[in-house]
């Protein structure tokens, strides 16, 4: 986490109440936060996610960072080093562009979807719609070489077209990755219909095959559980399986990548070799409920997140998604994305 500090003002952003207060990673913080991660995974390779706020605006603590891990590769001390980002795509600029190319960051730029359907909630500090900017710096990333997506958050107001605004950016940008935010828990629950979201989402993994687009999305490492016949009970990872933790702009460690918050569900620590083995090992503990006994999703759903669990306990959007999707799934869909 580089910064809390972002130039839009989504009206969704969990993070809205702290853009104005917390303070941005410091140089020296960044120095020890990637002495620790490479200090605590010897001869290992490390995937690092830059993230805010929005992160472009503490570039120069990015280019810094990538220095120091480019030089413990050389050295040896870890075995090499995946990146990627998300960003709003506003401050991309080419000379941005040909670095993130030569150090092959995979990036999501975030839009909602067609510049209507986007402006309803992606606006700036002055309110204004930032469609016009978010793909213009996609354009820039893309043009430059770099593995650039599109990354959608749906909304109670944005769900019903999902699917819809899918298929235009796929169509009207010649996208070959994109990419739907799980959406995120509160004391309430999801703010979207789980039903109606997996219904979308169907439809989407089958407008991606059809086009050999890469789809990451709720539910897809369950639905490839499904098609392996692999049950699928630990859901608190990364999109690519790795068991993630977040650091703050303090440099402190938590093993939740969605809550900074100290105690919801864990205390944060020190980066170390022993810490990161606890936080998989309580990760990794099972939160299946009595009441998941006879769910048809309870193979490839492996029950409310830790942190659901230290919110409210089990959610019911999250329950009928996960319902919905495998009903769905199995009633209309050929085959599963490997």
């Amino acid at each position: 986490m580089l910064t809390e500090k972002c130039n839009f003002q989504c009206t969704y952003c969990f993070e809205s109440g702290l853009m104005d207060i917390a303070p941005h990673m410091t140089l020296e913080v960044l120095e020890g936060t990637v002495k620790a991660i490479i200090e605590a995974s010897p001869c290992e390779r490390v995937s690092i996610q830059w993230f805010g706020g929005e992160p472009l605006l503490r570039w120069n603590l990015i280019a810094h960072g990538m220095d120091l891990f480019e030089d413990a590769v050389a050295e040896k001390r870890i075995s090499g080093v995946n990146y990627s980002l998300t960003t709003n795509g506003s401050l991309a600029t080419p000379a941005i562009a040909e670095r993130m190319a030569r150090e092959s960051i995979q990036v999501f730029v975030s839009v909602d979807g067609p510049q209507d359907v986007n402006d309803l909630s992606r606006i700036d500090r002055l309110g204004r719609g930032t469609y016009d900017r978010a793909i213009q710096g996609y354009r820039t990333l893309a043009d430059h070489g770099v593995d650039v997506g599109l990354l959608v958050t749906v909304s109670p107001e944005t769900l019903s077209g999902l699917s819809s605004s899918i298929a235009h950016l796929i169509e009207s940008e010649g996208l070959r990755r994109i990419g739907i935010n799980t959406p995120q828990p509160t004391e309430n629950g999801w703010d979207v219909d789980g039903a109606l979201l997996a219904s979308e989402i169907v439809k989407i993994i089958r407008f991606c095959d059809e086009r050999g687009v890469k789809l990451i999305a709720p539910g897809m490492r369950a639905l490839r559980g499904l098609g392996t016949k692999t049950p699928h009970v630990d859901d608190c990872r990364a999109p690519g399986g790795e068991m993630a933790v977040s650091v703050d702009t303090f440099g402190r460690m938590s093993g939740c990548i969605v809550s900074w918050v100290e105690g919801r569900p864990w205390n944060k620590d020190e980066i170390t070799h022993q810490s990161l083995a606890r936080f998989e090992m309580q990760k990794s503990a099972s939160t299946v409920q009595d009441v998941c006994d006879g769910c048809i999703a309870e193979a490839i759903c492996g029950g409310p997140c830790h942190l659901e669990l230290a919110l409210r306990g089990l959610n019911p959007e999250r329950c009928a998604f996960y319902q919905t999707l495998m009903y769905e799934s199995l009633m209309s869909l050929r085959r599963f994305n490997s």
